[in-house]
């Protein structure tokens, strides 16, 4: 069920307009020879708490999107509104959407985001991104 939400959720960030997006850690310091945004997301902690004995259980599960991308410090001012304009999509889209997955009703929420970016060595780059927490809720 797992690797099944991961799958949706890929394939969902395709459908926003996003490319480059992979399951697990990149290598961050390789983001300053692609032009392009990069997205990753990363499985995080759950809970699970039963209903009754035999009867379904409620399973609560976080995903962490992250989306970076470089620009040039000059234009740092333009990066800022395309990367809270990208997040709005990210927040908007995933904040109230419920499908089913592999048979079960699933639900998703956003509990957390957060904004950030970083003046790289090579004083001329910016490198700006931001992280979605993704709340995922089944009923097995």
């Amino acid at each position: 069920m797992y690797k099944e939400i991961l799958q949706f959720l890929k394939e969902e960030i395709t459908e926003l307009g996003f490319t480059n997006i992979s399951v697990g850690e990149r290598d961050w310091d390789k983001i300053l020879s692609i032009n392009k945004p990069m997205v990753e997301l990363l499985p995080g902690s759950g809970t699970r708490s039963a209903y009754s004995l035999g009867g379904p259980s409620k399973e609560n599960w976080a995903v962490e999107l992250t989306l970076a991308r470089k620009g040039l410090a000059t234009n740092s001012e333009t990066l800022e509104y395309q990367n809270l304009d990208d997040m709005t999509t990210i927040i908007g889209y995933f904040k109230n959407l419920s499908t089913t997955i592999s048979n079960q009703r699933v639900a998703f929420s956003v509990s957390k985001f957060d904004a950030d970016r970083v003046l790289t060595d090579k004083q001329e780059f910016y490198l700006i991104g931001f992280v979605v927490i993704i709340d995922v809720q089944f009923i097995k």
